[in-house]
């Protein structure tokens, strides 16, 4: 393992989502955040944390607030 991996993974292994979800072979394919009360206060990390899974290919879905079940079925099929 080259040291820019090593790098990379360190970034990835402190990082967590409220939702992933995974391929069968268990390779993240989109990430799912729902913003509560408390995002005005994570706004910084929330945004760095994005851009992280964005540049290794895993989009993000934020939700302000819980949704419908059909809302999350038609989002998350654009995905997969």
């Amino acid at each position: 393992m080259t040291t820019q991996n090593i790098s990379i993974r360190n970034q990835f292994s402190r990082l967590y989502v409220d939702y992933l979800i995974v391929d069968e072979d268990y390779n993240p394919i989109l990430s799912i955040e729902l913003d509560g009360h408390y995002h005005k206060y994570t706004q910084d990390k929330d945004k760095r944390r994005d851009e992280l899974l964005k540049s290794a290919g895993i989009p993000v879905i934020r939700f302000k607030e819980i949704p419908d079940i059909k809302v999350i079925r038609k989002t998350i099929s654009r995905y997969i």
